[in-house]
């Protein structure tokens, strides 16, 4: 409604003053975004699961034009990797993505270029379970892997559950299918779900359960941390001669981000390579993990820029989500539910 409206515009509105006023520049919110979300792999943690480093290649398969492989969330900034990784590896590969039009478009001809090329494009719903297993078992090819590449892009409880739970159990009960029987299934998860803060993650979490539990197919968890393009999101605003900003000393969280090509060939290795077969798996790149200041000399080294830096205190963003959390649990609103959350992503 307009009054939850209105004090959701002004918390967000204060938080900008505050950052502002405690910077001393003018710093947009695309970049605050940005580089919270880089600074949230907690590359430090302890985990059951093994930490792996992506400096393997890519493993052959002799048998290779025999397979289909069927990629979920094929449009996305990974799932298009896994695709061009699957063509460049001989598979009969399957691209499900929501709009052929768009991709076909000239705004996604700029976008996506020639990212599928060697590959089938399906257009389909992943929500609807049915749509999917009918059309897998139509497949020439046998059906050998199922990738699941699908990530809410809001990360709101609805959006996560439905999107990162749901549609990915529901690509994986179509490759359980009778008529489909597929062999393996590997899903893009993230390493951040060690330690499940967000519901994008409790979601992602809830459905590696529901894989780990069925034993109609082998599988493999891969859960890398962030990504070059994630923790590069302040270089337009560096170029533009903004300061690159650092929450508390920018030191108190490192990164280990990996390239999406290396992700790609780490993923479709778990289809022929035993040892990562039934296991969740963390990795990262071959490099040693970054601060967000040392990301930050990184790109105006690379922009030919001197240094500039805004410090921001992390208190001043706990106190806009802890004032977003208060009010949706008094309201029990789910537009300042969804604004808490939003709050914790960024």
């Amino acid at each position: 409604d307009c009054m939850t409206m209105r004090i959701s515009t002004l918390l967000v509105f204060t938080s900008t003053i505050c950052l502002n006023a405690v910077t001393g520049f003018n710093v947009p919110t695309k970049q605050i975004v940005c580089q919270r979300n880089a600074g949230r792999a907690p590359s430090q943690l302890l985990s059951a699961a093994p930490f792996f480093f992506a400096d393997e290649r890519r493993v052959a398969d002799a048998q290779s034009k025999e397979k289909t492989v069927v990629i979920a969330g094929a449009s996305g900034y990974i799932g298009r990797a896994v695709v061009n990784e699957s063509v460049n590896r001989g598979y009969n590969t399957i691209a499900l993505v929501r709009s052929i039009e768009k991709i076909k478009s000239e705004e996604g001809q700029k976008l996506y270029g020639d990212s599928y090329d060697g590959a089938k494009l399906v257009e389909i719903d992943v929500s609807n379970v049915k749509a999917l297993s009918d059309f897998m078992s139509t497949v020439d090819i046998p059906i050998d892997t199922v990738v699941s590449c699908l990530a809410s892009p809001v990360g709101t409880k609805k959006e996560a559950y439905a999107i990162d739970y749901q549609a990915s159990l529901n690509c994986l009960n179509a490759g359980r299918d009778e008529r489909v029987n597929a062999r393996h299934f590997i899903l893009l998860s993230a390493f951040c779900c060690r330690r499940p803060l967000l519901q994008l993650q409790q979601a992602k979490l809830k459905f590696e359960g529901e894989l780990a539990a069925q034993n109609d197919m082998t599988w493999s968890v891969v859960r890398p941390t962030a990504f070059f393009k994630s923790v590069s999101g302040q270089l337009e605003g560096i170029q533009n001669g903004n300061p690159y900003v650092l929450f508390g000393d920018g030191a108190v969280t490192r990164c280990n981000p990996i390239a999406e090509c290396e992700l790609a060939e780490y993923m479709l290795n778990c289809m022929t390579d035993e040892s990562k077969c039934n296991k969740v798996m963390n990795i990262g790149g071959p490099d040693e993990p970054l601060t967000n200041q040392m990301l930050g000399e990184m790109m105006h080294k690379a922009a030919g820029l001197e240094p500039r830096y805004a410090y921001a205190p992390t208190f001043v963003f706990d106190s806009i989500i802890n004032t977003f959390q208060i009010l949706a649990t008094v309201s029990k609103n789910a537009f300042l539910e969804d604004a808490a959350e939003y709050a914790r992503i960024g």
